[in-house]
């Protein structure tokens, strides 16, 4: 039997919705603000109107993105912001423009059908109040009226207190970057290979000659000449070696791509002050050679931070940036483990690359920049910032500035405790304490705390004192419960409240890598080990630490097994996993290492990496004298197996330890057959007896009766009133009410 389920469904769940948007559910909202905004600033530029009308703020319970561009007609509108229709894009044209799949307004839809949160927008004088219907993906508009906004304007509302500052960030770095010279010129032949052509001319809704005046030098009376062999053709009926031809042609009438032509965006008030711009060209699998243009901006900070865009709009593809003592390190989304390292000055850094094509690793526009930065370039450009930004940061900044900062933080954080809780009445998150730190921070200390930072010094607060009541932390990870098939997400929140499902695994992997779960999920491996599985993405989080701690103090048996890469950080995060750290003591279960190691990835014939690194940092101590300097040279990655090498490696690692299936003590057993038994004869005896006596006939008769004496209900005399006494309650509580009561009062 075959499942099919229609793509559009998958824009209407928070997590399927944040698989086809390439992100974590953390950063939905985020996204959904800069769609908006790209969404914006395109047809501003269209118009070719000032990107600088386009803006974006909070309004009670959500955002504006706002512009002054011709807006939306009435007949577009739904249509435009439906999630069912069918992906009708220019975006595979190769540009080095905003935007890569024209999918930006079907993830809006999906965050505002996920979230259950309500779609306005204001567009030609008018307010359109927008229904996302979940059960066919369309869109409609719900109501109608007159509008107190001159401009085009889109408001998402999620609810009170439902977004921050925090969900703004990749919105207004978009308008930011909408600033400066561009490319105002048409697609280059140079940029395709026949097949990727043939891929074009498929997806195009007219002949063969509309598609060959997009191209450069091929406008006019020269597509014409070009697509004669294929007059009044539609694009569609071209096969390859159509498209082989048809190239061939129109690159004899374009001249070859100057770089410089990509448009250098320049410095900019709100970013980094240190600029550096630069040109070059990558080669992909297919022969072609690919310009780029590389835009950086520098400056030092005691907060390292990194921001990537492509094409002028953040991408979600995960990019971030560690620095430790004597080396920063920056990685870029889609660079597979590449390093860019910039030296001990600590930097705030924000990369731009323009394009006209890169791959994409999913539907969520994550960039696979490993050939583009195999040319170098790209490192070459952050260093040269990174050095303009080191001699202004050493000559302006003085050194305790850093020490500044810390210390404003410590001494903002009890009174902050306060005002984030309401005096110890309410939970508040992590995030939300920075933002009451944060006003204080930079008064003291003159400049933005960084939101990573602040968790460091928030966690080594808690280590010389106690434990902060009421706060939680976000959310990093997942739990997977073996045969109940269910995924908990991990954070202090959560872990607290967990309650281990009795007698169902006796084992837990943590791996550092989530990516692993499909794959061992598929093959049952979970279920046929009795093995729950865990992770926090990289190091174990505190939430983890804290939920061993809770399962080792349960009273059934559990033992925690780690597999990490064969590189330096893989031996640390089990190392820091089991023993005392800053914030938690020792861990109370038994973790045992499985690797991998490097001697036996060398053994296995895995492919070695070398890798750059400038680190004071050491293995774990358990590593060999003879592997620890290979460590800092080389790295071996579990995705280096294949999937079926994966899951040999790991039966194998396991069956040196406990027995595969968990075997309960025999009153567990005896008293679970008593359950079973006692529970299988009450429904055959209730179905007997339910039988015998005519249940569902008199259950019918019944209902028609009641129907019948009922009449006809005025609903509101009976649902205000209760919600009235009872803000608390929902419309369906008093109708239950209702309902039972009269149920109570037919003469059975």
């Amino acid at each position: 039997m075959n499942f099919v389920r229609e793509d559009w469904k998958l824009f209407l769940k928070k997590d399927t919705l944040a698989q086809k948007a390439g992100t974590e559910q953390r950063d939905i909202i985020p996204l959904v603000v800069k769609e908006l905004t790209d969404n914006a600033l395109d047809t501003v530029e269209e118009a070719r109107g000032d990107v600088r009308s386009v803006s974006l703020g909070l309004i009670p319970g959500g955002f504006h993105v706002s512009d002054k561009g011709p807006g939306f007609g009435r007949e577009e509108l739904a249509r435009a912001f439906s999630v069912n229709r069918p992906l009708v894009s220019s975006k595979l044209l190769r540009l080095p423009s905003r935007g890569a799949l024209g999918n930006g307004l079907r993830v809006v839809a999906g965050a505002v059908a996920a979230f259950d949160a309500s779609l306005i927008v204001h567009t030609g004088g008018r307010r359109y109040d927008l229904d996302v219907r979940r059960e066919d993906g369309s869109t409609a508009i719900g109501s109608e009226s007159a509008s107190e906004y001159p401009e085009t304007r889109v408001e998402i509302l999620f609810g009170e207190n439902a977004v921050d500052e925090y969900a703004l960030r990749w919105g207004r770095t978009a308008r930011l970057l909408s600033i400066g010279g561009r490319y105002a010129g048409l697609t280059s032949p140079y940029w395709y290979s026949a097949a990727d052509l043939l891929e074009l001319l498929h997806a195009a809704d007219g002949t063969v000659r509309d598609v060959v005046s997009l191209f450069e030098g091929n406008a006019g009376a020269k597509a014409g000449r070009v697509a004669a062999p294929w007059e009044r053709t539609k694009a569609k009926e071209l096969e390859l070696s159509d498209a082989e031809r048809l190239l061939f042609a129109m690159r004899e009438n374009a001249k070859p791509f100057n770089h410089n032509r990509l448009g250098r965006i320049g410095e900019i008030d709100g970013l980094q002050s240190s600029y550096v711009h630069a040109t070059g060209e990558y080669s992909t699998d297919t022969g072609l050679f690919i310009p780029f243009a590389v835009d950086v901006w520098a400056e030092g900070a005691d907060d390292p931070a990194l921001s990537f865009a492509l094409n002028r709009t953040p991408t979600p593809g995960r990019c971030y940036t560690s620095h430790h003592k004597n080396e920063q390190t920056f990685y870029l989304p889609g660079a597979y483990g590449r390093e860019i390292k910039t030296g001990r000055t600590p930097l705030s850094v924000t990369v731009n690359i323009t394009t006209p094509y890169v791959a994409f690793t999913s539907d969520g526009k994550a960039p696979d920049l490993s050939p583009l930065l195999k040319t170098g370039l790209v490192d070459e450009t952050i260093r040269k910032a990174a050095a303009r930004a080191k001699s202004v940061f050493r000559r302006e900044r003085p050194r305790e500035e850093a020490v500044t900062k810390k210390r404003a933080i410590l001494d903002a954080i009890p009174d902050a405790v306060l005002a984030a809780g309401g005096n110890g009445q309410y939970e508040f998150s992590q995030r939300q304490l920075f933002y009451v730190v944060r006003p204080s921070v930079i008064e003291a200390a003159g400049s933005e705390p960084d939101y990573g930072y602040f968790c460091e010094i928030l966690t080594e607060y808690e280590s010389e004192n106690e434990d902060i009541k009421g706060l939680y932390r976000d959310n990093r990870g997942v739990l997977y419960i073996p045969h109940a098939g269910e995924e908990i997400p991990v954070g202090t929140r959560t872990v607290s409240r967990f309650k281990r499902p009795e007698w169902t695994f006796h084992k837990i992997v943590y791996c550092e890598k989530e990516g692993f779960f499909p794959i061992l999920r598929s093959a049952k491996w979970p279920e046929r080990w009795d093995c729950a599985l865990l992770t926090s993405k990289g190091y174990a989080s505190r939430a983890v630490k804290d939920l061993l701690d809770l399962l080792g103090d349960d009273g059934e048996p559990i033992e925690v097994f780690c597999i990490h890469d064969a590189d330096l950080d893989g031996t640390r995060i089990y190392q820091t996993l089991k023993e005392e750290t800053k914030s938690r003591g020792k861990r109370r279960v038994e973790i045992h290492n499985l690797g991998l190691e490097p001697g036996e990835g060398v053994e296995m014939g895995l492919p070695v990496e070398k890798v750059d690194r400038k680190t004071e940092k050491e293995p774990a101590d358990y590593v060999p004298h003879e592997w620890r300097r290979w460590l800092k040279k080389n790295r071996i990655e579990l995705n280096a197996m294949s999937t079926p090498q994966f899951i040999r490696w790991l039966d194998a690692k396991m069956e040196r330890y406990a027995p595969p299936k968990l075997l309960p003590p025999e009153e567990v057993v005896r008293r679970k057959y008593k359950t079973s038994l006692l529970r299988n004869l009450n429904d055959t005896v209730k179905k007997s007896i339910l039988r015998e006596a005519g249940y569902h006939a008199r259950t019918r008769s019944l209902f028609r009766s009641a129907l019948e004496g009922a009449g006809e209900i005025d609903w509101n005399t009976h649902i205000v009133p209760a919600l009235n006494e009872d803000r608390s309650k929902e419309w369906r509580d008093p109708v239950a009410t209702l309902a039972e009561k009269r149920a109570r009062g037919i003469d059975s």
